[in-house]
């Protein structure tokens, strides 16, 4: 299907494993119970409505504010991508989140209405790569937006509450359409 799927690293997987074997987790925001393949596109309702400023009644505990991760919406989980942002090998996604799970990245990416979120970690082109690394910081798409604003104020418009005059490839990266933020209740 040319779809790329990403490659979960076993060693940062094992700690998930006992929850993702589970047959419903608890949502660390609602504590809806979802399936754990679910878990990506449930917590990225929740990121999105916290980036727009929606508040959510009831609920438990609220999105990490700068930072959250797409599998849990807490900070305290990292994500890297491996490989280079032009590569057109599919890229390797490595996390310490108990939750995290593979999936298709070329899928995930694309709105559909079974799998509305397109939250998927991205590269960050606008950041310069750091020695040794060889490509730049990645960051969850919806998590960008912060990003930009808070490390790239050039490309930030504060009167739109949007970025601006991005990379092509980037702004592409970034799109998010009218019926994902319809399906996710935005």
């Amino acid at each position: 299907t040319g779809a790329q799927a990403f490659v979960i690293d076993g060693v940062t997987r094992t700690l998930g494993e006992k929850n993702l074997n589970a047959e419903k987790i608890s949502c660390h925001q609602c504590h809806i119970m979802i399936k754990p393949d679910d878990a990506r596109g449930h917590v990225g309702a929740h990121i999105l409505k916290s980036i727009k400023g929606i508040r959510e009644a009831n609920l438990y505990e609220q999105v990490h504010s700068e930072n959250p991760c797409g599998y849990c919406g807490r900070g305290s989980c990292t994500s890297d991508l491996s490989g280079l942002p032009d590569a057109r090998a599919a890229p390797k996604l490595t996390s310490d989140c108990p939750r995290a799970h593979s999936f298709s990245y070329g899928h995930a990416k694309k709105y559909s209405a079974n799998t509305p979120s397109t939250n998927v970690p991205i590269f960050c082109t606008l950041c310069i790569p750091v020695p040794p690394r060889k490509s730049p910081k990645v960051f969850w798409k919806y998590s960008m937006f912060a990003h930009i604003r808070s490390e790239h104020p050039r490309y930030w418009d504060d009167l739109l509450h949007t970025p601006v005059d991005l990379p092509e490839q980037l702004a592409l990266d970034l799109a998010i359409s009218r019926e994902e933020l319809t399906a996710l209740g935005v």
